[in-house]
């Protein structure tokens, strides 16, 4: 395999690298029936739970019919600048608009294709951009391969936005290397706008990485001149580099100020500075032992897997004559720190942007991946000077074999020889095809080796990605449909039904289990356009789950709080207006123009209060029950501005069974119109499951259940038997029985609503126009944001806060018009300073012209 000569970069390699990966994927969703292909697709875990839905939401934006920024479908509305950044910023999403709501399973494996495929092109541009031409096309054809099908990339596919940073990475290294070589600044400071706007969590990594590979390239760059980079001469690279990446990050600011601003509005925005502790994550020797096919990277473990011609390489590097001792110490040095990454504890919250990770471990191994398959590079891209190449191929593939066993050995981790075998045969296979290549001298039988080391890579790879995707994908592109459909039926027809402005619940999403009612599906007002209560982001906003768990909704890990009941009290106070349930909740009546669809009726909520009301409290309300049932109760009696009694205690019994792993409820009903609750506060989880009579209620205790649960009672009955069982023994801190005194909630809210404003929302504006003879509080279930700016006759207002979330305003006797209108936090800002990057970056590029002119002189 003759290098190429040519030093400019082959777009036509770049091209053909990013179709044949192009028809790997395809031919993969062919095979295994894939959306369009079959019933299957790549939209699993997360991507299913939350991310379909959200899709929807931009291609709304997109269409006009939503808002970026901020939506009313986000929880009790919120800022949805870190929910746009975090997953939806990537060009290629534009590709939303040509695919119909129900062909989102298509729309996202396409999309998987798409940034598969450009992973393999921006690698094969780096690699000929980099080593100028001096790596034979095959070779920087399989690397770019390599690449692109390497574990990070396959396995992260149910975080496809986190790919965006793989793309783009080649060109945030090669702006490092233009300024170590004194070339173009301004190709760091473009790369760096390009990373966080596509993404910015991994493109944060991106940048953090970069200040790494600075100094390797600096390094590089003073073995290869024989030390003529001096300390002075490499601090004014260093600030160079700093200046082109502050450009960057300047650039970027329009947009990565209102994230910031978003992040800080919830738990994510605070950083873990205590797990900055110095300790060994796992044992080292297993990123020797899982890098295999098939390998999986764990808490405690990582695998950069991405083929055996990238590792055979790298044992070359290290092994060939012509490499100098300094170019292989600095090389040494810097893939140990990369390796440090991922199992010394600083290094690893430093890559984690100092958050501790509880699931996808290793987010930011692409960055070892990458740094292996350059290592390797580095070794092809002077192969041909080497003497014995051939052998030296040979003997490093025989070195990576012996070194894989006895690291597997060692660690403890050889639990499947059969995969273990098929790594080392491929290991095996292809170091002697490179072998084979270097050993015969005849052009054609060294073509048809070169032919058969082309396959063999390509089968290795497409091997050990589909033992990926078997374990990555979804199998319910059908049922999706079916769920699409008839749920945009159901939002259309009570919206036809009832134009007005409220707050819809549910008790049944799609993909909940059915035995046990807990789900994950939280954002379908996200996807169906309408306002409701729930949501599943990776920013939630902290002051409302704060209050919904309060209120019955519980707080469930740092994403999101359960809404898979309705308690009635705090929805009427929130303004939810229509319960889509498969069963009625006493209080509520049945639509009946509105027929079931997805296996729900439409309930109507008779005690729902407007989005804005005249009441009695003054100043701000502070949390002040313990308990949810509660809590409500104190709201409603300071907004009414008297002592309001709407739940009544239940007398109950308790007897535990089964080592304590059973717990039986008796609990006696008063005659009356009630709705009945049950809220067993736990000390530690338990998994268990709340039955009525034995039939199953939903599971409880556990990830994702709920605290507060709606009884089922039927007329006339005085006795409800709840029993709780579980496999661990029950912990119950005091159970909680109350009934909601329907009769007793009517006269409230009817209170409440005697002088109902005239409410008017266009988008994110909200007009209200109210008069009062005394003075009064408007209340709002408007959540508080710093974005909402309030203003009375035209003055601007602060105002108070009920729960410190939703918004009052204190009201002098008069004709008031209150308008509340919304500007994303850091927009302006983060404007002023993009324009000052746009500046600098025009100045450098002027200056480059100029020199380049000069030199042409």
């Amino acid at each position: 395999m003759k290098a190429s000569s040519n030093k400019t970069v082959s777009v036509l390699l770049c091209i053909i690298s990013a179709c044949v990966a192009a028809v790997i994927m395809i031919a993969f969703c062919w095979y295994s029936g894939y959306a369009p292909f079959g019933s299957s697709s790549l939209a699993t875990g997360d991507i299913n739970y939350t991310q379909l839905d959200l899709y929807e939401y931009l291609r709304d934006c997109l269409q006009g019919k939503n808002t970026f920024g901020y939506s009313f479908s986000m929880g009790l509305g919120g800022d949805t600048m870190n929910v746009v950044a975090y997953g939806m910023s990537s060009p290629l999403n534009l590709l939303i608009i040509f695919f119909a709501q129900e062909d989102f399973h298509t729309y996202f494996d396409v999309l998987v294709i798409c940034k598969i495929s450009l992973i393999a092109l921006t690698m094969a541009y780096y690699l000929q951009k980099r080593f100028h031409g001096q790596i034979s096309r095959i070779l920087v054809f399989l690397l770019s391969l390599s690449f692109a099908f390497s574990q990070y990339n396959i396995t992260q596919i149910c975080n496809i936005f986190w790919l965006d940073a793989v793309i783009l990475l080649p060109f945030v290294l090669l702006g490092v290397y233009s300024v170590v070589r004194e070339e173009k600044p301004w190709i760091l400071a473009v790369s760096v706008l390009a990373a966080i706007f596509c993404g910015w969590y991994t493109g944060i990594i991106d940048c953090i990485f970069a200040v790494f590979w600075f100094f390797f390239e600096l390094f590089l760059l003073k073995s290869e001149n024989g030390g003529t980079v001096t300390w002075k001469g490499g601090f004014r690279k260093f600030i160079k580099f700093a200046l082109a990446g502050g450009t960057g990050a300047l650039l970027s600011a329009f947009f990565f100020l209102p994230v910031l601003s978003a992040i800080r509005k919830g738990n994510r925005g605070s950083l873990n500075w205590d797990a900055l502790r110095s300790y060994m994550r796992g044992n080292f020797l297993t990123v020797i032992s899982d890098y295999r096919v098939g390998g999986m990277s764990s808490s405690a473990e990582v695998s950069l897997f991405a083929g055996s011609l990238v590792i055979i390489g790298c044992i070359a590097f290290f092994l060939a004559r012509n490499t100098g001792w300094k170019k292989k110490l600095a090389t040494g040095i810097f893939l140990l720190i990369v390796l440090l990454t991922f199992y010394w504890q600083p290094l690893y919250m430093l890559f984690s942007m100092l958050k501790v990770v509880s699931s996808f471990y290793c987010r930011f191994s692409y960055t070892g991946i990458f740094t292996l398959t350059f290592i390797s590079a580095m070794f092809f891209s002077s192969w041909e000077n080497e003497k014995d190449r051939g052998m030296l191929l040979a003997i490093s593939a025989d070195i990576w074999v012996f070194i894989y066993l006895l690291a597997g050995y060692l660690a403890g981790n050889v639990s499947d020889w059969r995969e273990f075998s098929k790594s080392i045969l491929f290991t095996l296979a292809i170091g002697g095809l490179l072998f084979g290549i270097r050993y015969f001298n005849n052009k054609s039988l060294r073509r048809f080796i070169s032919l058969f080391l082309v396959c063999a890579v390509m089968l290795e790879l497409a091997y050990s990605s589909r033992q990926w995707l078997n374990a990555y994908h979804a199998d319910d592109v059908a049922e999706y449909k079916d769920y699409v459909t008839q749920e945009n039926q159901l939002i259309s027809e009570l919206k036809e039904y009832d134009s007005g402005t409220y707050r819809i619940n549910q008790s049944l999403t799609r993909r909940q289990n059915d035995s046990w009612n807990l789900t994950a599906n939280y954002n379908e007002p996200f996807g169906y356009a309408y306002w409701g209560l729930s949501t599943y982001t990776n920013s939630p906003d902290d002051r409302q789950r704060a209050m919904l768990g309060r209120l019955g909704y519980r707080t469930n890990g740092e994403n999101y709080y359960i809404v898979n009941t309705s308690v009635i009290a705090t929805d009427s106070l929130l303004g939810v207006k229509y319960f889509l349930s498969p069963y009625k909740i006493n209080g509520m009546e049945q639509v009946e123009e509105i027929p079931e669809y997805n296996g729900k009726y439409t309930y109507e909520n008779p005690f729902c209060l407007p989005l804005a009301f005249l009441c009695e409290g003054e100043g701000d309300y502070t949390p002040d029950a313990d308990n949810p049932f509660l809590e409500a109760e104190q709201i409603y009696s300071f907004l009414c501005g008297e002592d309001v009694d709407i739940y009544i205690p239940l007398e109950y019994s308790e007897q535990y069974s089964d080592d304590n792993k059973r717990a039986d409820y008796t609990i006696s009903v008063p005659d009356g119109n009630y709705t009945i609750y049950g809220n067993l506060p736990w000390e530690s989880e338990y998994s268990g499951l709340v039955s009525k009579d034995d039939t199953p209620l939903t599971k409880y205790s556990c990830w994702g259940s709920p605290s507060v649960f709606y009884i089922p009672s039927e007329e006339g009955e005085d006795e409800i038997h709840i029993n709780v069982t579980a496999d661990a023994e029950i912990s119950v801190t005091e159970p909680q029985f109350y009934a909601l005194d329907l009769d007793a909630l009517q006269k409230v809210t009817e209170k409440l609503k005697e002088n109902e404003p005239e409410i008017t929302v266009n988008g994110t504006d909200i007009d209200i126009d109210v008069s009062t003879d005394t003075e009064k509080t408007l209340f709002t279930s408007v959540a508080y944001d710093s974005g909402w700016e309030i203003r009375d006759n035209g003055e601007v207002v602060t105002p108070d806060l009920c729960e410190d979330c939703l918004m009052m305003i204190r009201l002098e006797p008069g004709e008031h018009h209150i308008t509340l209108r919304y500007t994303v936090p850091g927009i302006k800002a983060g404007i002023i300073l993009s324009g000052a990057g746009i500046v600098i970056c025009l100045l450098w590029y002027m200056i480059d012209r100029r020199k380049a002119r000069k030199l042409m002189k």
